[in-house]
């Protein structure tokens, strides 16, 4: 073999000379010459600014999308490979990537993630599509033909529901801003609560202030108050009850509780009143929609204080007929 890679290399020196008329070999002028500096390798994904992502040109090195079905000759990607081959799938089907995508600080092992495939990689577990393990991303370990396979059938499901992510659950546009506005009213509670995560019915404090936000933010109709002013609100306490059902999924609403609002509540006999207070300076942006179960969704959600970005939430949603989605499950991820 030594041999044969010797005679090889022969050959190609031999190759890299010019033979002149007198029969001599020598040098061209371009192996006499500094050599010219080679174009440094594309990456599929290029990284400007502050996290923005843009789509540069495809590395024609980089594995087709297809080889997340099938495996090729290369064999089994590793997560990261696999991440960088479904990002590049979105990316060139015209995914719109967030400004804070990249940011691996929250797992054990983030800081050993190739520089490339962090924004894939972050990205796609923020979508719900590529699995932490215990904390972990695991970007050297291989995949197995099933976890490749479903990764690119959630990452084809992902590209399908891309562009309008709340159609297929509220398709009228205003219906859409008034189920924005109670969702950043529920998640806006859980937050100054200090409560990362919602599973079932919430607690009475919780409910309490969530749908004190509702009233005085605009989350509920005015049409539903039995008053309405510029400093305070008033409704009764069947538009309490009313409230709950139209926010939460889980359990049945509890006796309010004041303190939870600053006190900026009062129950006098039938009638609850809201005395308005500051905004918490909370917007929602909604993202990707994905069926959870035969009748649940999981919609991600990303939540911005004073413009800056502040986390990403992942909400489990229940459908009810003739009205929105209810919240049944919430879970913030920060980084």
């Amino acid at each position: 073999m030594r041999k044969l890679k010797k005679t090889m290399f022969t050959i190609l020196a031999a190759l890299s000379v010019i033979s002149g008329s007198s029969g001599e070999l020598h040098m061209s002028a371009a192996q006499t010459s500094t050599p010219p500096e080679q174009p440094k390798p594309v990456s599929p994904i290029s990284q400007t600014g502050t996290g923005q992502l843009t789509r540069s040109k495809i590395n024609r090195e980089t594995r087709p999308f297809s080889s997340l079905i099938y495996f090729g000759e290369e064999g089994a990607p590793t997560r990261e490979t696999a991440a960088l081959i479904a990002f590049e799938y979105l990316i060139s089907a015209g995914w719109e990537v967030p400004e804070e995508a990249g940011n691996l600080s929250m797992f054990e092992d983030g800081k050993i993630v190739s520089p490339e495939a962090a924004p894939a990689m972050a990205e796609l577990v923020r979508l719900g599509v590529l699995a932490s393990v215990g904390g972990k991303l695991l970007p050297r370990k291989t995949m197995t033909q099933a976890e490749a396979r479903k990764l690119a059938e959630d990452v084809i499901d992902l590209k399908t529901a891309g562009a309008n992510p709340l159609g297929a659950l509220v398709p009228d546009i205003t219906a859409q801003e008034a189920f924005a506005g109670r969702l950043r009213c529920v998640l806006s509670a859980m937050l100054s609560q200090g409560k990362e995560r919602l599973e079932g019915a919430p607690d009475a404090s919780l409910a309490t202030l969530a749908i004190y936000l509702a009233y005085t933010s605009g989350g509920l109709p005015e049409a539903v108050c039995r008053f309405s002013g510029r400093n305070a609100v008033i409704i009764t306490q069947t538009g309490y009850v009313s409230a709950y059902n139209s926010l939460f999924a889980g359990g049945e609403p509890c006796p309010p509780v004041p303190s939870a609002t600053g006190d900026n509540m009062q129950v006098l006999g039938e009638y609850i009143v809201f005395w308005l207070g500051d905004d918490m300076g909370i917007t929602l942006s909604c993202g990707t929609l994905m069926r959870d179960g035969e009748e649940g969704f999981s919609l991600w959600c990303t939540l911005r204080r004073d413009g800056e970005y502040l986390c990403t939430a992942k909400v489990g949603l229940e459908p009810r007929e003739g009205t929105l989605p209810v919240v049944s499950s919430a879970e913030f991820a920060w980084g």
